[in-house]
């Protein structure tokens, strides 16, 4: 069974995507903002990250900065309604360890789609940085 933490303020969004992903054999859970997630890390540590760019306490960058020392190789996707964050150059999602971006709003089955396939790539840097949001 795989494992997945979303983490963003949206709780409707974050529980809805939960509960998708756990009739679909993941072992989901949802936390409000980096702070929480921090905190619960040493009681769950999931196979990949879902994760807002902003929240109200501590903001998306500043947080994945944090979990790359406890977490050095573990998969982020990044989701956020900014549309402009696809412009971003590879070396800015590269700096961050980011493999994947979701653009909000998004199908639930497409995002699973995203988080299946970044957990299946190769991990020998081949991977890309931004994969499409719609299934081939």
């Amino acid at each position: 069974m795989r494992s997945v933490l979303i983490v963003g303020p949206d709780e409707r969004f974050g529980m809805l995507f939960r509960s998708y992903l756990e009739k679909n054999s993941w072992d989901a859970r949802w936390v409000s903002d980096g702070r929480e997630a921090l905190a619960k890390w040493s009681s769950f540590r999931p196979d990949i990250l879902l994760t807002e760019l902003n929240g109200e306490r501590l903001d998306g960058f500043e947080f994945v900065n944090r979990l790359r020392v406890l977490a050095p190789t573990l998969p982020i996707v990044l989701c956020t309604r900014l549309a402009g964050v696809q412009g971003w150059s590879d070396e800015v999602f590269s700096a961050l360890g980011v493999q994947g971006v979701l653009i909000r709003p998004i199908r639930f089955h497409q995002g699973a789609w995203m988080l299946e396939q970044i957990l299946e790539a190769p991990g020998d840097g081949t991977e890309s940085l931004r994969l499409p949001v719609a299934q081939p």
